[in-house]
């Protein structure tokens, strides 16, 4: 062979293991990604006490379908995998342990409950999983310093009793406060938000009650509160208790100033079946828009939703604003995926969790936005109250910051 020939021939060679050595060095996957795929796993109340909440992972699970239809992340298809937990932790661990160890996921998602993600917490801190965006807002799910790999996308409910406390000192400061709440992390997390606000202005709730979540009424706990006196009630509850609480405070004819956690406020899921009069002058927080507000009938965001609802969740009531939290969870993953690009590492995707800032999805509203970092995962610390006027909830007076 002529030896110049053979010396192109050489430089050509190079030059093309070069660029794969180049190529392949940008690349990078952890278990669960690829060229062509993306494993992401969550585990949801799909049946049991909390089943109401099920539509956030079936909208998750229509996002990615969606997302697959338009080619994917950078190219590589979504695999999602859902398990059903029935809100018992110890089939979550279960689950999640299927999840990590045979599925191989990249990480889960929008996994729901506080005491289910707490059950799987350390497991998934100890193999530096991410627990991204889980749909349960506890402080102990935002403790950035003992387990960085979890992180969620709500206030959390230490945040959002505070707000409650706030408005309700601003409006009736000498307010006799009365309080029902979940038995649970969940619970006892959003009233010591609540009561630990009230005690700057030296207020303490006269009476409080709780439940479990498989009780199957609480009507003597609404007896107890309403024979304390309150002229204030604070319903830390799901929307089957909440339905169950204004349906008997309705029987009582007690109508004291009443505030309900954002979790059991949704209009189809607890308003409706405690019956809609019950709820007029009900007060909650909002951090995203309801697609009830007329306020965003023109919204592009909120008419893209109603554009895939049409499509992707044919047959599901739009009412229901657990799909609406899917949907955003989902869409928040898939932004920060496109960040990641072909670095698709664990390590990489908590880099870009913890520096967040600004963050919106489709429904936050304007003016609200998700800031974390490395040492502060209590991304939203602002919250609109809300007051429902017998059709929606309306917004009352300006944003609540609770810092």
């Amino acid at each position: 062979m002529d030896p110049k020939r053979r010396l192109v021939l050489a430089c050509a060679a190079a030059v093309a293991m070069l660029s794969m050595t180049s190529a392949s060095a940008q690349k990078k996957y952890d278990t669960g990604a690829s060229d062509t795929e993306i494993r992401i796993g969550t585990t949801q109340p799909l049946s049991g006490p909390a089943s109401s909440y099920a539509g956030v992972g079936k909208a998750m699970a229509a996002y990615f379908h969606m997302i697959n239809d338009r080619g994917g992340i950078n190219g590589r298809k979504v695999e999602f995998i859902m398990y059903d937990d029935g809100y018992s932790p110890p089939v979550t661990v279960d689950m999640t342990r299927r999840l990590v160890e045979r599925d191989e996921v990249l990480f889960t998602l929008g996994a729901l409950g506080t005491p289910t993600q707490l059950a799987v917490q350390t497991y998934m801190n100890q193999r530096k999983i991410p627990q991204m965006f889980v749909a349960a807002p506890a402080g102990k799910l935002a403790d950035a310093a003992k387990f960085p790999w979890t992180i969620n996308y709500a206030p959390v409910y230490e945040t959002e009793g505070a707000a409650y406390a706030t408005h309700l000192l601003s409006t009736n400061p000498k307010a006799k406060v009365a309080v029902l709440y979940q038995d649970d992390d969940a619970g006892k997390a959003i009233r010591k938000g609540f009561v630990e606000r009230l005690a700057r202005d030296g207020v303490k709730p006269i009476a409080e009650q709780t439940y479990s979540v498989t009780d199957p009424t609480i009507d003597s706990q609404i007896i107890a509160l309403q024979g304390s006196g309150a002229d204030a009630m604070a319903l830390f509850t799901i929307p089957r208790m909440t339905a169950l609480a204004l349906r008997k405070m309705g029987a009582l004819g007690w109508k004291p100033q009443t505030y309900v956690s954002n979790a059991g406020s949704s209009v189809k899921n607890a308003l409706e079946p405690a019956g809609l009069e019950n709820a007029v002058g009900l007060l909650t927080s909002d951090s995203r828009k309801r697609l009830s507000d007329p306020r965003w009938s023109a919204d592009p965001e909120v008419n893209a939703y109603r554009e895939f609802h049409a499509k992707y969740l044919s047959g599901v009531s739009i009412a229901d604003e657990n799909y609406q939290t899917g949907y955003d969870l989902a869409d928040a993953a898939t932004q920060v995926l496109r960040m990641a690009g072909d670095d698709l590492t664990r390590a990489n995707l908590l880099r870009i969790v913890q520096s967040l800032h600004g963050f919106r999805t489709p429904f936050v509203l304007p003016g609200i936005s998700f800031n974390v970092t490395p040492k502060d995962y209590f991304g939203f610390r602002q919250l609109q109250i809300v007051r429902f006027d017998g059709k929606a909830f309306t917004p009352l007076g300006p944003v609540v910051d609770t810092r």
